[in-house]
């Protein structure tokens, strides 16, 4: 009798140790990625870009807990050969910078707001006459490469 309340005793532990590995794995699961990128990000770019003539852009998963946003924008190119040059030109194009520096930072508050706790944000801007090649790249708020500051290309 003795073994078999022991038997009882430990199923019962296990089960209810079960129940709580359950419960706590609901509890730390997040939305997946693709739901957050189709139904939050994909329409406010859309909204935020749909006045803009010659913006293209891109969102996709990239890794686990990575997206990627890439975009293409006419004249990109020119932009940044003569923001080497020309002061004026360099603080516009600082701006563009700036601003996919914001979009980053925006898009992990959105994500966390959406339940994503972990996540890392890459923006690029693409070379537009050679879109193999990358004018800027941002990961969560930082430049990490930015052609007129870094060399050419």
């Amino acid at each position: 009798m003795n073994k078999f309340l022991k038997v009882i005793a430990y199923f019962g532990l296990g089960l209810c140790l079960g129940f709580m590995l359950i419960a706590f794995a609901g509890c730390s699961s997040e939305p997946p990625i693709e739901d957050w990128i189709n139904s939050s990000v994909d329409p406010l770019l859309a909204e935020s870009f749909k006045d803009m003539k010659g913006v293209k852009y891109s969102v996709e998963k990239t890794g686990s807990n990575e997206v990627t946003v890439t975009f293409t924008l006419d004249g990109a190119a020119e932009l940044a050969v003569y923001a080497q040059d020309y002061d004026t030109v360099r603080t516009t194009w600082n701006d563009l910078g700036d601003s996919m520096c914001s979009l980053t930072n925006s898009m992990i508050e959105n994500a966390h707001q959406y339940g994503i706790s972990n996540i890392t944000v890459h923006a690029q801007l693409m070379n537009d006459t050679n879109e193999d090649l990358t004018l800027l790249a941002v990961v969560d708020g930082d430049k990490v490469y930015d052609c007129v500051r870094d060399g050419n290309q």
